[in-house]
């Protein structure tokens, strides 16, 4: 914010007000954490926008940095901010200086390309998985048909969830200061005004929903995931609005609000959040796996699988120090076929269960018989097997990855069986075995990440040399 800003007290302020928001802190307890550590990066993305359009030109690497960042941490997030970045240079182009327009141009194209490289790391592998192999998407939600809706949305900050109640009042009353704010207040204002009508119920998506850019977007699965960025144009207004309104007390300003959002915090009730903490047969929203097999952190799934309490009123329950572990939920199943190979979706539930095949017999690998080490799974199988019988593993095989498999240590050639898994052709009669596998990343994955390295570095020397020359 200190890059837009040009103050300090501004971006001490957006940082308690983006930072401490119940939104932000709602991600960490539902566990999603790739949304959760994109969120830094987004004030960073736009702000590195701002400098290559209006300031600095020659900053164009700040943009690099937090496009990258949301990248690494969450895809759909990095399509929303792409989108939104593109929507705010077409909004503002013509405010640039004419004369520095094409400069300023090419130094985004710099920008772009950049991007491009540091991100195949992340995107070639995927890529090269998906050019291979059919692969399963996530499941896509038409957006008109999920818009967020307002009534709901400002209930849930009354009662300082969504967007919490200090950030419900700058957007409710933030238009009665407008006139003594700056430029940049003013139009984070009304970004965040604009922004929270794209994502709402009053906005049109069931007349666009198809044309074919609509669609591309529906990648993002829900429009509440657009919800950061009205938290960072809320809360960069909040940001001016109490640097201008105290700025004779700006320290004692700082520790009230610090103070009030940490009381807000604790008064938060944050096993509200959790419906699916409700057993499978009293919740109708569960409906697609048995969510009792893998437990989420450090959860300990009870005998109804559900947080020990007497009743349901997830609304009034309270987290204290002896049930604090027991509030996470179970794993319920959501995105447990992204990205797999169509033909192993098929058979995902005894994929999960680690059954194997040993020459058309089914058997169960018991869990202490499957060790786990850096890119490789070795099982301990005290099963018989004969000389040229086949064994089918519960472990799925990217035809765009490269293995290796060894048979009691030795190396073993395998095939694709028709559960898109390792299929083994036994190499000697033996009462026991011990089989690993080993994955080395895709074909090019050496070449993708060779790539970004070497980006990283450039951008490492483009920073020393910037700051030696300053």
């Amino acid at each position: 914010m200190r890059l837009v800003a040009q103050s300090r007290r501004v971006a001490f302020l957006f940082a308690i007000f983006y930072g401490l928001t119940t939104y932000l802190v709602m991600e960490i307890i539902t566990t999603q954490f790739g949304e959760f550590l994109s969120y830094p990066f987004i004030p960073l993305a736009f702000a590195g926008l701002y400098q290559a359009m209006f300031k600095d030109y020659r900053r164009w690497y700040l943009l690099v940095i937090g496009v990258i960042g949301i990248m690494y941490a969450h895809a759909p997030t990095s399509l929303i901010v792409i989108v939104a970045l593109l929507i705010f240079y077409l909004i503002f182009f013509t405010e640039q200086p004419v004369n520095e327009r094409l400069t300023r141009f090419f130094y985004l194209a710099i920008s772009a390309i950049y991007t491009l490289i540091l991100s195949l790391i992340v995107w070639g592998p995927l890529a090269t998985l998906t050019l291979s192999q059919k692969l399963m998407r996530p499941e896509p939600q038409n957006l008109y048909k999920d818009p967020q809706n307002l009534f709901t949305l400002f209930n849930q900050s009354i009662a300082n969830k969504g967007i919490g109640l200090i950030l419900l009042f700058f957007l409710i009353f933030g238009f009665l200061f407008l006139k003594s704010m700056p430029k940049v207040g003013r139009l984070a204002y009304f970004g965040g005004i604009a922004t929270l009508f794209v994502l709402s119920n009053l906005f049109p998506w069931n007349l666009i929903h198809h044309l074919p850019l609509i669609r591309g977007i529906e990648a993002i699965q829900s429009g509440h995931r657009i919800m950061p960025v009205v938290l960072m144009f809320l809360a960069a207004f909040g940001a001016y609005f109490i640097n201008a309104k105290f700025n004779h007390h700006w320290l004692s300003a700082c520790g009230l609000l610090i103070g009030f959002s940490f009381c807000l915090l604790n008064s938060f009730s944050y096993s509200a959040l959790y419906p699916m903490n409700v057993t499978t047969s009293q919740n109708p929203f569960d409906n697609q796996f048995d969510r009792t097999s893998q437990p989420e952190l450090s959860y300990k799934a009870t005998p109804t699988h559900q947080i020990p309490r007497s009743n349901l009123n997830l609304q009034n329950y309270k987290v204290n120090n002896e049930d604090y572990n027991n509030q996470f939920p179970t794993d319920n199943g959501s995105g447990r076929t992204d990205y797999l190979p169509t033909t192993s979706g098929h058979y995902i539930d005894e994929l999960a269960n680690k059954a194997a095949i040993l020459n058309g017999q089914s058997f169960k690998i018991a869990a202490d018989s499957i060790q786990s080490g850096s890119n490789v799974i070795t099982y301990h199988l005290q099963v018989p097997m004969k000389k040229a019988t086949f064994l089918d593993l519960p472990f799925i095989r990217y035809t765009g990855m490269n293995y290796t498999v060894k048979f009691n240590g030795h190396p073993l050639k395998s095939s694709l069986s028709k559960r898109g898994t390792f299929k083994l052709r036994i190499p000697k009669t033996v009462n026991q075995a011990t089989i690993s596998i080993q994955s080395h990343g895709t074909k090019l994955g050496s070449l993708f990440s060779m790539l970004s390295l070497l980006g990283w570095l450039g951008l490492i020397v483009l920073g020393i040399f910037r700051k030696r020359r300053s």
